[in-house]
């Protein structure tokens, strides 16, 4: 019987990740003393692959294993929201501001276009200044937002490898990292 599915004598556990973190997350989780047992493509998404991980029942510290377990699931996780997240008020900046521009360009080219009201087509001149000045200003948030992000991605890597580094003195693994 394939030890995966051996439930009295090992446990099992499928983890979710994006492909290009896949080699990391298997040498992680060997820290853990999980090795792993098959690889699957999702059948949704390309990029999101599933790994199968056993390892025996019994294991030496096995609770405190488990508790740092979900503390580096969790931090990892953080990391993942970090990068999802790491753009976003600029982003949604650009959208409103681009949004009130392009109004701005289309209401002032209709009122030069038809003379109707030569203060309106000044408009499209202000819609422009305001593109560019958009451009500046999300540059320098997005600049902002980075450095933010980066500082918590470091520490929260930082963590991640305090983690491991507990792990691996409980269950006596060498650094293979």
């Amino acid at each position: 019987m394939d030890n995966i599915f051996d439930y009295k004598n090992f446990d099992k556990i499928v983890v979710t990740t994006k492909r290009e973190k896949a080699e990391n997350i298997i040498k992680d989780y060997a820290v853990f003393g999980w090795q792993k047992k098959e690889v699957s493509d999702d059948e949704v998404f390309y990029d999101v692959i599933h790994i199968t991980f056993s390892r025996p029942h019994v294991i030496r510290n096995k609770d405190e294993l488990l508790y740092l377990q979900v503390c580096y699931e969790e931090k990892l996780n953080k990391t993942a929201d970090l990068e999802r997240y790491k753009n976003l008020n600029s982003s949604i900046l650009y959208c409103i501001v681009l949004t009130f521009c392009v109004l701005t360009l289309i209401l002032g080219i209709v009122n030069l276009v038809k003379f109707s009201n030569i203060l309106l087509g000044i408009l499209f001149i202000v819609g422009c200044f305001l593109v560019g000045g958009t451009v500046v200003l999300v540059n320098k948030l997005r600049k902002k937002e980075n450095g933010i992000y980066n500082r918590k991605f470091n520490c929260l890597l930082k963590d991640i490898n305090d983690i491991l580094n507990k792990v691996k003195v409980l269950s006596g693994v060498k650094d293979e990292r």
